[in-house]
């Protein structure tokens, strides 16, 4: 494959993303080290990605990507991959396991070619008007629907792994509900492949239980990590953002939450839900009471920042309420779209 690099897009922990130009078209270009035994696997296994190979995380992601190829809208296309034999392509990791010291050694990378997208909604979510973020979420809400239809769950939905194209498409027909979504302007996509699950892959003993919980209302983590884009600027206690003084530790923060009365509403309206997926109800429902829970309050620099939402607390109960029935979410945010 002969291309141009003509800039780095994204560092991520295991890849580096470029935008490359191959004659007159512009793609994305993931380049990432893998080890020996992937390519021993893949030439042994006549170079075709199929269940023998699911246990490399790798493969998953490719083998994620071609079968989502389909749903060209919704996710990054992937045009073609090409194992390289003595790269020279060296990746600098953010941590360092016995798995990421072999790899950083490793001699073979593997190039993937992706469509392009414009940008991250990181980009652009506090400037959506209202009824363009109920078309966002009814986009990104089917692609997770997509994903869970073929048996796939994405464990890292942020607004940084929801990116967009501006399209003079005016409607995207999703033939499943027999309804048309104004795009206002912009198809949104999921990226960013590495924390695909499946029960089609070969799962260790917490993959399975992380992959069986998905399919449970009480754990439905990605659609409730898409609620929380909305909440943009909602720093973590570990963020860099987050310069207070008191940096809580994850067991102190529950403790101390355990022992509110947001907490207690919570468990009243939701009594299923624990765990981390409770923590994300507080930051959906009671931000304030988050913040309060990682040492911010409103002498902090960045309050005013922290606190800004894009969408409507009955809004997100209803979505919340209703997470597992698609059609029913898709309908509610039409009208609303509508309404506005």
């Amino acid at each position: 494959m002969k291309y141009k690099i003509l800039e780095i897009i994204a560092e991520g922990n295991m890849a580096i993303i470029y935008k490359i130009k191959i004659k007159d078209n512009i793609y994305a270009l993931r380049k990432e080290q893998i080890l020996k035994k992937d390519v021993k696997l893949f030439k042994n296994n006549n170079k075709e990605i199929t269940h023998n190979l699911l246990d490399r995380k790798i493969w998953r992601s490719i083998y994620f990507a071609t079968t989502m190829n389909i749903y060209d809208n919704y996710f990054m296309k992937l045009y073609k991959y090409k194992i390289i034999s003595n790269c020279d392509f060296i990746h600098t990791y953010r941590y360092t396991t016995e798995y990421i010291d072999k790899l950083a050694k490793s001699k073979y990378c593997i190039e993937s070619i992706y469509d392009l997208k414009e940008s991250c909604l990181h980009d652009i979510i506090y400037t959506i008007p209202d009824n363009k973020i109920y078309s966002f979420i009814i986009q990104i809400r089917y692609a997770l629907y997509l994903m869970s239809k073929h048996g796939f769950y994405h464990q890292d939905i942020h607004y940084r792994n929801i990116c967009y194209k501006k399209t003079h498409i005016e409607f995207l027909y999703l033939p499943e509900f027999k309804l048309n979504i104004p795009t206002f302007g912009y198809i949104y996509s999921i990226i960013d492949y590495d924390d695909i699950y499946s029960d089609k892959f070969k799962l260790t003993k917490s993959e399975k239980k992380l992959t069986y919980d998905q399919l449970q209302y009480k754990y439905n983590s990605p659609c409730l990590r898409l609620l929380l884009c909305l909440y943009p600027g909602l720093p973590h206690s570990e963020g860099s953002q987050c310069d207070n003084k008191f940096k809580p530790s994850y067991n102190d923060q529950i403790t101390f939450l355990n022992n509110t009365n947001e907490i207690y509403i919570l468990k009243k309206m939701f009594p299923n839900v624990t765990g981390d997926y409770l923590l994300d109800l507080i930051k959906i429902f009671y931000p304030l009471k988050y913040l309060e829970s990682i040492g911010i309050n409103k002498n902090h620099r960045l309050y005013d920042q922290f606190i800004i939402k894009r969408i409507d607390v009955i809004d997100a109960y209803y979505y919340v309420y209703n997470i597992q029935n698609v059609e029913l979410l898709l309908l509610f945010f039409l009208k609303k779209i509508y309404i506005i």
